[in-house]
């Protein structure tokens, strides 16, 4: 997915890292069904039913339910969005926290009427990204005026100014800036951080072994020497403490990851 946009030019992951030593592999192609069997699966019973298709629809299945998980887009995502306009961004210069992040890149801010028509686009150079990895966008128009960057207006749309100048005597506008951005939690198509590969083939094993616990009824069986008797034994949970183990490690990885990028608040009375 190709962009062209506002970004702060540091690899998102690890987040602000502008260069990092090529002896540790961080970010690697998706995962493939062999090494969804040999990392996650090795010397599983009967993992052999699972065709190469299934393996791949299995992992599609675990990427879905991983950004789920995250709350964030795995592979890139370019996303248009409404803020509104309050008062105080005035005197504080305005700042947008976006829905959807790590933000990779901005493509526009516009100001829209409510039919479509671009009634103005500011420049992308008023934009401070360094804050993007979590959702926020700085509007800092005092550092670029020197470099003869102002709003443009979009066609001939009558009476465009009044929408400035309702930024003044107005406390509050809704949906009156729209961006568009992309976000993702890598931007090499085909490639994640090494950490979300792991979430996301301990979510496929955790599915893949529930099934195949499923087919186990007996969990050994036994004939007596002159073949006249015989018993089994019963075990329907032969995964289970396998299952348990990686969910515990997928929420460690999950909850350090949404450290990351989400903030925490803590409320309390003091």
């Amino acid at each position: 997915m190709s962009t062209k946009g506002k970004s702060y030019d540091t690899k998102i992951y690890p987040q602000s890292v502008n260069e990092s030593s090529n002896l540790l592999t961080r970010i690697e192609p998706l995962l493939t069904p062999a090494l969804l069997k040999s990392r996650y699966l090795h010397e599983v019973p009967r993992v052999e039913v699972y065709s190469e298709d299934e393996l791949q629809q299995e992992i599609m299945m675990a990427v879905n339910e991983v950004e789920l998980l995250l709350n964030v887009p795995v592979f890139s995502v370019q996303k248009r969005e409404k803020h509104p306009y309050e008062y105080s961004m005035l005197n504080n210069n305005f700042h947008f926290l976006l829905s959807t992040r790590p933000v990779q890149s901005v493509e526009s801010v516009k100001v829209m009427s409510t039919n479509g028509v671009s009634v103005y686009t500011f420049p992308l150079e008023w934009l401070e990204m360094a804050l993007a990895y979590r959702g926020q966008i700085n509007f800092l128009p005092l550092l670029t005026t020197f470099a003869d960057k102002t709003p443009t207006t979009g066609g001939d749309y009558a009476g465009a100014a009044i929408f400035l100048q309702a930024m003044g005597y107005n406390r509050f506008i809704s949906a009156y800036f729209e961006i568009t951005y992309t976000a993702g939690l890598s931007n090499i198509d085909g490639n994640v951080p090494v950490v979300v590969n792991d979430i996301i083939g301990m979510t496929a094993s955790i599915n893949m072994l529930s099934t195949l616990q499923t087919g186990y009824i007996y969990g050994s069986q036994s004939l007596s020497q002159d073949g006249i008797s015989q018993s089994s034994g019963i075990n329907r949970a032969p995964f289970n403490e396998r299952i348990q183990a990686l969910t515990e490690k997928r929420e460690r990885f999950i909850s350090r990851l949404k450290m990351l990028m989400f903030s925490k608040f803590y409320i309390g009375n003091i």
